[in-house]
């Protein structure tokens, strides 16, 4: 083989060369922290990392999807409660209210109370979270969810709730839209609702009732129409649904039970002749318009015992609608607990899902600092070595060896 002077300085400079590569790289990864830092240092490795990464990405999203979840879950659960705590102080106020030994201007006092107890409730329904989006207006967090007319407040948010994407295959809610808690609220005793005709002339009053027989309620209105015309007072129960007469000439004494369909209820006081009292399938009420309706039976006059039991009735039916408004909140805020407990172990769950990617990660691309050191040494040694080979190569010819 012949060996030229050119060739041995070809030699010397790529050694020389590819060991300086060998240093840089060894020099980026010793500053970079890192054994892969393009997709040549290892394909396989790059590759492995890129999924990893897009992996931690999603999940770290996920983590801050959750826990601005939970934030917003524990402020609405938080005036949720408010909502509670104020209908119960509204409830102890119509109590008060029903008291027959009050005078006139303590209605008013207490009516006065109830108009500022609707104030307040009002504000709760517009409330915002931190990033200044109404809690009640279902989807439409930049719509203002209630606004107060004189005919009351009007719902103007959808039906929607909102939610959270908290995992890959979870979407949570973290709110309630308003009228779920404020407007759809079920009257009477949940079931069914008791009431009296205005019209009634008599002093009868009617309780809300209870189910007796789950099985034989209908969809159907009813009317127990009294008859005192006799020597006793009866009633008669008829279906206005289908127009049907269910039974006539029914004794009755005060406070006794009266069965209709699967309902019974009773009867207070003394009715007149004609006197109309009606049951039908539990509507709903906004909590406003309960209010509303109190304020106005507070404050309408009873000078005769017929305005004293139509004033009794309304009491009693408004007491009974705020007692289910306060239900409302109570399963709401139950709802709401499950999802915090529910999001409070994802939490857990992700975030040490968020650890095994970042120790699979680093142990795919991070340096070993010892060896990368090591091996930076050795490099550097051989360079110098090749450098000073080299340069007592390039001093001399083939035609000084051959002297």
């Amino acid at each position: 083989m012949r060996i030229s002077s050119s060739m041995l300085h070809d030699l010397g400079s790529r050694s020389i060369g590819e060991s300086q590569t060998r240093m840089f790289k060894l020099q980026e990864q010793l500053s970079s922290g890192k054994r892969v830092n393009r997709p040549d240092d290892d394909p396989i490795a790059a590759a492995a990392s890129a999924r990893l990464a897009d992996s931690m990405a999603k999940n770290s999203q996920f983590l801050a999807n959750q826990d601005a979840a939970r934030n917003t879950l524990q402020y609405t659960e938080q005036i949720v409660g408010s909502v509670g705590d104020a209908l119960q102080a509204v409830r102890e106020r119509l109590v008060q209210g029903a008291n027959s030994t009050l005078r006139d201007d303590d209605r008013r006092a207490i009516a006065d109370d109830l108009r500022s107890a609707y104030g307040q409730l009002l504000g709760l329904a517009n409330s915002r979270d931190e990033a200044g989006n109404f809690l009640f207006a279902g989807s439409l967090v930049q719509t203002q969810p209630f606004a107060d007319a004189p005919s009351g407040a009007i719902y103007q948010g959808d039906q929607g709730r909102s939610s959270a994407q908290v995992s890959a295959s979870r979407v949570l809610g973290t709110g309630e839209n308003g009228a779920e808690l404020f407007v759809r609220v079920h009257t009477g005793n949940g079931q069914f609702a008791s009431s009296a005709a205005t019209s009634n002339t008599g002093t009868g009053v009617i309780d809300q009732g209870s189910v007796v027989d789950p099985a034989a309620l209908t969809a159907d209105h009813y009317q127990i129409i009294f008859d005192a015309s006799g020597p006793s007072i009866t009633y008669d129960v008829f279906d206005t649904t289908t127009a049907t007469s269910i039974s006539t000439g029914n004794a009755w004494t005060t406070g006794q039970a009266i069965q209709v369909s699967g309902m019974q209820v009773s009867v207070t006081g003394t009715p007149a002749t004609g006197d109309v009292f009606e049951l039908r399938p539990s509507p709903t009420q906004s909590i406003f318009e309960t209010l509303r309706n109190a304020v106005a039976s507070l404050e309408r006059g009873r000078s005769t015992p017929a305005d004293q039991a139509r004033f009794d009735n309304e009491m009693g039916a408004a007491i009974a609608n705020v007692d289910l408004g306060i239900e409302r909140t109570l399963t709401v805020r139950a709802g709401m607990g499950a999802n915090l407990r529910e999001i409070e172990g994802m939490q857990e769950t992700t975030a040490a899902l968020q650890d095994v990617l970042t120790a699979d990660l680093s142990g795919l691309v991070d340096l070993d600092y010892a060896a990368a050191i090591s091996a930076f040494m050795r490099e550097q040694q051989g360079l110098e070595a090749a450098r000073a080979a080299y340069g007592r190569i390039a001093q001399q010819s083939l035609f000084d060896l051959l002297r």
